[in-house]
């Protein structure tokens, strides 16, 4: 009777104690993440970099999967046994998935935060929006030169100036309606506000319409994103 009731007390006490460490679980997993590379899906032709931050605590096999909306899955990561501190993921593309199209779709993270193995793998989501490229060179013509055509020698200067991001390897060029290049700027390495761009003509301009294109990459965009271009139409008499 005795030994029974000693058996009854230590089990009661192995279940308290289990359901209290239970009760001091980490039920979600504390991570914050980003995205090295930015937000652009032309970024992501195989693989996806993704900087996880455990927030200081040491989460034992961290995995990273990313989903669609319909939860089809599109690429995951190998599992890193110990993180202790910031980390970078690799989540390889399906090659059926092959570039990353834009879009927003589920990243799920895996892994275990406590320190008792007794609490098991917890789990966390966010959402992951991708931009599409930009189309145009964000750039303004802020005082377009105008009046008589004789007014300009050699040279015809043209004023620009950013709409927001900083604009890379920047070239101009002056074409005649037909298509004729009539001039062209020293290239500049980076916009980053209003800059007066001087064309060296091959001939003096007659009256006319002309069309001043301007050319370059949008700071923060990757690479695949390509140049862009911006242009306006100059009219002289």
């Amino acid at each position: 009777m005795i030994a029974a009731l000693a058996i009854a007390c230590c089990l009661s006490l192995v279940l308290a104690t289990r359901a209290q460490a239970q009760g001091a679980c980490v039920t979600r997993l504390p991570v914050s993440v980003s995205l090295p590379d930015g937000p652009y899906a032309a970024a992501y032709t195989q693989r996806i970099r993704l900087r996880v931050d455990p927030r200081g605590r040491r989460i034992r096999n961290l995995r990273a999967e990313l989903y669609t909306f319909g939860g089809q899955r599109l690429a995951v990561s190998e599992r890193r046994r110990a993180a202790r501190g910031a980390v970078t993921l690799g989540l390889v593309l399906q090659r059926s998935y092959r570039p990353l199209q834009v879009g927003a779709f589920t990243l799920m993270l895996t892994g275990e935060p406590n320190a008792s193995r007794s609490c098991g793998p917890k789990h966390t989501t966010r959402v992951l929006r991708m931009r599409p490229c930009s189309t145009t060179l964000p750039l303004a013509f802020p005082a377009l030169p105008s009046g008589s055509a004789s007014d300009y020698g050699g040279y015809l200067s043209v004023a620009v100036r950013t709409r927001g991001p900083v604009i890379r390897g920047l070239r101009s060029s002056v074409f005649g309606f037909d298509g004729t290049l009539l001039g062209s700027s020293p290239s500049l390495t980076a916009l980053f506000g209003e800059r007066t761009l001087d064309h060296e003509l091959v001939r003096p301009l007659a009256p006319g319409d002309y069309t001043v294109i301007v050319e370059g990459a949008i700071g923060g965009q990757p690479a695949s994103c390509g140049r862009k271009t911006a242009q306006a139409t100059m009219t002289f008499g």
